[in-house]
């Protein structure tokens, strides 16, 4: 019996832990689910796109690069940098090395949930103190009282004024708009309950190359029973011009239980994959 507990207890240790996945903590009835696997080599592949280089040239960017907003934002970046003593693509692996993922609802001020993944404890610690820090020193410099930090369930929580709230429960950090869905993502174990397992969601995978640079997803089964869109499908067969134009694609969109898209970059450059779920 020792004998058989140490082989088992040797091939746990041999065995690769599992990949970290933002998605097991994004509640399944979201409508729209976004994803970035790798965002540094997401970020690296926008920021050094021809594209991006061009843009900068144009008179309406320099202008927002030379806003008060922009140089604040670099400001803090510069601030973060100095803080870990490397810079921001080194930064983004430890911050955020396991992925991001997002999910929310299309209704204003419904709930929404953003999940990070960082390399381990330690960097999520620190990231998520000193993210607490940053907003916590700009809410007070605009006179706003200082969030509230607390623990719960095994998890650092940070409430800040009005309904923003925080979490970090080992490498993962989560932040939400809401402390009910906060809660409820932290309930979640093993990605049970989590769009991780939602049947539309995998077969969205599916469609989509492999390993985009990120990839969005929106649940069109549950969205075509909002007041809005009724309306909008409604609407679009009274237009003839509509139907005329762009017909079939709204057509495919009504019949579709949902809708994926894809960031992909492969030996031509960068491009969108829009996928609608395969019809028998």
């Amino acid at each position: 019996m020792l004998r058989l507990g140490l082989s088992l207890a040797f091939l746990a240790a041999a065995l690769p832990a599992a990949a970290a996945d933002p998605l097991r903590h994004v509640p399944e009835g979201v409508q729209i689910v976004g994803r970035i696997e790798n965002p540094r080599k997401f970020a690296e592949a926008l920021l050094l796109h021809p594209a991006t280089t061009d843009a900068k040239r144009l008179a309406p960017v320099t202008t927002a690069l030379d806003s008060p907003v922009a140089k604040r934002a670099f400001q803090m970046i510069g601030h973060i940098e100095r803080e870990y003593g490397a810079k921001w693509p080194e930064i983004l692996d430890r911050m955020a090395g396991g992925g991001i993922a997002f999910g929310g609802h299309f209704a204003e001020n419904a709930n929404s949930i953003l999940v990070i993944e960082s390399a381990d404890d330690a960097s999520a610690a620190k990231a998520f103190d000193l993210f607490i820090r940053i907003v916590g020193d700009e809410l007070q410099r605009q006179g706003a009282a200082a969030p509230e930090r607390l623990k719960r369930d095994g998890a650092e929580i940070a409430k800040f004024p009005g309904d923003l709230v925080a979490a970090r429960r080992g490498a993962t950090i989560l932040l939400s708009n809401k402390s009910e869905f906060l809660g409820k993502a932290l309930q979640l174990k093993d990605g049970a309950g989590s769009v991780r397992n939602k049947p539309a969601f995998a077969a969205a995978e599916k469609l989509l190359p492999k390993s985009p640079l990120a990839m969005l997803w929106i649940d069109f089964a549950s969205v075509k029973n909002d007041q809005a869109a009724t309306d909008f499908f409604a609407n679009t067969r009274k237009d003839f011009l509509q139907t005329l134009v762009a017909g079939g694609t709204i057509d495919c969109l009504r019949r579709s239980e949902f809708v994926t898209a894809g960031l992909v970059q492969d030996d031509t450059g960068l491009r969108l994959a829009v996928r609608p779920p395969k019809r028998a």
